[in-house]
């Protein structure tokens, strides 16, 4: 079998890694499905993760078929040079991308290097930094930019994703990029089940769970969101097309806070503050027309801080991490709400103190 000797492989970019066509096609897959040059081997995949990870291309089961033809693919991609292997043992063996030419050419090195710099800088300048730290470290092909040099790290805690039915997953992507409606039985947070015709607008992931934002039949144009993870059964009506709300725009519906479950609205809040939150708001403003105010006659806090911020459920998690070292005092419903949930914690670990012996 022909193999084309190394090339410069970045994700999305298919090779001639055989001599038909969806042998190419598979190993390119599988090329793209491994870890960046520089990843540790102890984080690099097995020849059973890699069956996980491609189960159409590599079935298990099948007295091991899917296993062989992906053993012959690796040792075809090592044979040109595409991959390296360390076998710790016979039953731990790892794979990963081998370094790229272009890293190994000086010149072109460099030149890489400074548009990965000049790429950061700009979105440093546009304060994206974060989403594009993201990106470059999961797509940068070249493996300049790997997570054993540069990564980013989310200040919460990250849930593991929520298990889906990837055929109700299917469907409802088939629905919204078909634009056409599907019925649904999904269950509500109360354990009830309830369902009907719902047709699609976009689809988001909040934090560690996916939603669909769609319109249900009879309710007009209210965008509702459904979780995938209640979905019980989905069936495409690709007969009729869905109802279009023309007036939906999914970024300013997210800006104006209606994904982290508020109504939209925007509000003025202020709070007291004090130690780290003074010194991280400084930096990171809350708002545009964030203000603080180091005037107090109260000197066990530091500042008031005011600013218009969507009223959203993100917002009111960050004040309550903060804990005591932030006082909400306006808007009072929020005040009253938060000290009401103070309360609540006070109330619990005031009644089952725990101490030693």
């Amino acid at each position: 079998m022909y193999l084309r000797r190394r090339a410069v492989v970045t994700d999305h970019t298919r090779v001639e890694l055989g001599q038909h066509h969806e042998v190419s096609a598979r190993r390119t897959r599988l090329l793209n499905v491994l870890k960046q040059p520089a990843t540790s081997w102890q984080s690099c995949h097995t020849a059973g993760q890699l069956q996980d990870a491609l189960p159409d291309d590599y079935p298990k089961g099948r007295r091991g078929a899917g296993r062989r033809k992906l053993l012959r693919d690796l040792e075809a991609l090592k044979d040109a040079d595409f991959i390296v292997i360390d076998k710790r043992s016979q039953q731990d063996v790892r794979y990963r991308r081998a370094a790229d030419p272009i890293v190994e050419d000086s010149l072109i090195a460099e030149a890489e290097l400074n548009r990965i710099r000049k790429e950061i800088t700009r979105a440093a300048r546009h304060q994206q930094l974060g989403a594009t730290l993201q990106r470059l470290t999961h797509t940068d092909g070249t493996g300049l930019a790997n997570k054993s040099i540069i990564d980013f790290v989310p200040d919460h805690l990250q849930l593991k994703e929520v298990a889906l039915s990837e055929e109700i997953l299917d469907k409802v992507l088939q629905a919204l990029f078909g634009r056409c409606p599907l019925t649904a039985r999904y269950r509500k947070r109360s354990g009830k089940m309830s369902g009907g015709e719902l047709h699609p607008q976009a689809f988001v992931q909040r934090g560690p769970i996916p939603y669909l934002l769609a319109v249900k039949q009879g309710e007009g144009n209210l965008i509702k969101h459904f979780p995938l993870h209640r979905m019980t059964s989905v069936a495409l009506l690709s007969n009729k097309p869905a109802i279009q709300v023309e007036e939906f725009d999914l970024q300013a519906h997210i800006g104006a806070g209606f994904v982290d479950f508020s109504q939209g609205e925007q509000g003025k809040v202020s709070f007291k503050a004090r130690g780290y939150i003074i010194d991280i708001l400084g930096h990171c403003p809350l708002s545009d027309d964030q203000q603080i105010t180091t005037d107090l006659t109260d000197d066990s806090f530091d500042a008031v801080v005011s600013a218009t911020v969507p009223l959203t459920g993100a917002f009111y998690r960050w004040l309550l991490a903060a804990g005591s070292n932030v006082e909400v005092l306006e808007p009072l419903e929020l005040r009253q709400r938060f000290q009401a949930e103070m309360q609540k914690c006070a109330d619990i670990y005031s009644s089952t103190l725990i101490g030693p012996g």
